[in-house]
């Protein structure tokens, strides 16, 4: 699931299964930096994305990646 709000861009996965729960989350609060990579403005950044990642099972690792690649600072968290 992806958010945006007050000024901070997350998204979370949660893996649940019988013998394991496995959660990670992204977050990062360089929301300029995000839109202009993506050369929309930043009021059309988050459906941006949402249309960029929808219906895909990678999306958190797409997401990761891309921020890397645009060296975006993000603060990520697994456990």
């Amino acid at each position: 699931m992806a958010t945006e709000s007050g000024g901070t861009l997350r998204i979370d996965l949660q893996d649940l299964a019988p013998d394991f729960e496995y959660e990670r989350s992204l977050t990062t609060t360089h929301l300029q930096s995000v839109a202009k990579a993506l050369q929309v403005p930043q009021e059309e950044m988050f459906d941006h994305l949402v249309s960029m990642l929808k219906d895909r099972a990678d999306c958190f690792d797409v997401l990761s990646e891309w921020l890397s690649e645009n060296n975006i600072s993000a603060n990520y968290f697994s456990g």
